[in-house]
């Protein structure tokens, strides 16, 4: 059987103990090959220039999918009662519409100005609750807007907001904001006069409520040193609309800010139906 020379692949006697072409020992090929272990050459390591193009692109991090049609600063946020006939004509329906008017902006948030050098008239938008991404929107947010435009006889030009990316850190998100978990007990609702229009007859919702502190499956009561159980929390949420199944002894999850003894929040979820979470539009902050 013919031997192959390792050093350059030509082929050799069976009896003869070097290559007959370049001189090499044949020693190690043939006893590679009478014990089945055929050695085969390595292909030199591929290095990759950076600048040349490469079949193993670099990965790069996603953009954020925002379409945006207009940005700016979030004034007069406002829900509105109107009525709508039915197909029939024969009842109206009462339902609201939330509006707000946006003060346009560039993309670094500054205002923007026309060639005059006065400011972008206000751009009227028209929303529901569930186009917003992020956080819920308030005066002085700073948002993108993607909508189309319309127009009616006593408003003017508006827009009908198609989806709202609410960029603002709110008071609620900063490094101080914090998770409660716990039962629900003494919950009420009230309106008062909201102080942020003053002269106005314009009020807001709080509801209010104690949170037992329990561990996160909501069974176990959190206690101290001592072995006593722990104070229930007073919470509040202040703003101009609140909605959403909320009673005594549901399982919350309340994430929020506690200044003077009271956790202020907008954003509760009960997690005894489901991890729904509470609808607060027009959030007054903390007074």
């Amino acid at each position: 059987m013919p031997i192959q020379c390792l050093n350059c692949k030509s082929p050799n006697r069976d009896t003869a103990d070097i290559c007959e072409k370049c001189g090499k020992p044949l020693t190690a090929t043939q006893e590679a090959v009478s014990s089945g272990n055929i050695l085969k050459p390595v292909d030199p390591p591929q290095w990759h220039n950076p600048a040349s193009t490469s079949p193993y692109p670099i990965p790069q991090l996603p953009e954020p999918k925002v379409r945006e049609d207009y940005r700016g600063i979030v004034t007069k946020l406002r829900a509105e009662s109107v009525s709508i006939q039915n197909q029939s004509k024969t009842r109206n329906t009462n339902t609201t519409e939330w509006w707000f008017e946006l003060q346009r902006t560039e993309k670094n948030w500054q205002l923007s100005y026309d060639r005059k050098g006065f400011l972008l008239p206000l751009i009227m938008v028209k929303f529901k609750s569930d186009v917003i991404h992020g956080l819920p929107i308030e005066e002085g947010s700073q948002v993108a807007v993607h909508g189309s435009r319309k127009g009616i006889i006593f408003k003017g030009d508006y827009v009908i907001a198609k989806d709202i990316w609410n960029f603002s850190s709110p008071q609620l998100a900063s490094n101080e904001s914090k998770v409660f978990r716990g039962r629900v007990t003494s919950w009420q609702s009230r309106q008062t006069k909201d102080p942020r229009y003053p002269g106005q007859q314009r009020t807001v919702d709080i509801w209010s409520f104690r949170l037992q502190q329990t561990g996160g499956n909501f069974q176990e009561i959190l206690r101290d040193v001592n072995g006593n159980p722990l104070p229930a929390l007073p919470v509040e949420i202040r703003a101009e609309r609140i909605s959403g199944p909320l009673q005594d002894n549901d399982q919350v999850e309340v994430y929020g800010k506690t200044v003077d003894g009271t956790v202020y929040t907008s954003a509760v979820v009960n997690n005894s139906v489901g991890g729904a979470k509470l609808v607060v539009k027009g959030w007054a902050g903390i007074p």
